[in-house]
């Protein structure tokens, strides 16, 4: 019919029509995914609140410096690194040394050329820095092992920082 009033150009009964067709159409996409994960933080805000603060991230590396670097250069991934290691098992069987051979090892950092381990733990050090990695399983060999290695074996590593290029 004929429109009753006119609000800013439109009639009434065509606002109302177009009210209607609002109110049938879907919801795009992303609300429900964006509901049930506010939902979720929320919950988890909750859970954190009743027992405290969140659990720490498993480590699966220590690092107990031996002698401290210069305390300011840093490897950065894909730099080449110069090291000297010796690695043990708990047990304390020496399974490989660079310093037995007299020969540093050189790799590039980050790019998993090296157990995760190594990637990590050496990242952390600075030049010259010689310190006591002892890596869990899962950045280590994990459960296949590898050579002189079992499976989950720690790994135990004194590593010198010798150079970054």
């Amino acid at each position: 019919g004929k429109p009753k009033a006119s609000v800013l150009g439109l009639s009434v009964s065509m606002a109302r029509k177009e009210k209607k067709r609002a109110k049938s159409e879907p919801a795009p996409a992303w609300v429900a995914p964006a509901f049930v994960g506010g939902f979720f933080l929320v919950l988890l805000g909750v859970f954190w609140l009743v027992i405290g603060s969140p659990p720490p991230p498993p480590s699966f590396l220590d690092i107990e410096v031996i002698t401290p670097g210069d305390g300011s250069t840093y490897p950065k991934k894909g730099q080449e690194v110069t090291v000297h290691y010796t690695g043990t098992l708990e047990s304390g069987t020496k399974f490989d040394s660079s310093r037995d051979r007299g020969d540093p090892f050189k790799f590039k950092i980050g790019m998993g050329q090296v157990i995760p381990g190594w990637d990590n733990g050496l990242m952390k050090m600075s030049k010259g820095e010689r310190a006591k990695l002892t890596i869990q399983p899962e950045w280590g060999y994990g459960k296949a092992g590898t050579g002189g290695i079992p499976p989950n074996a720690v790994l135990i590593f004194d590593v010198e920082l010798i150079d970054i290029n």
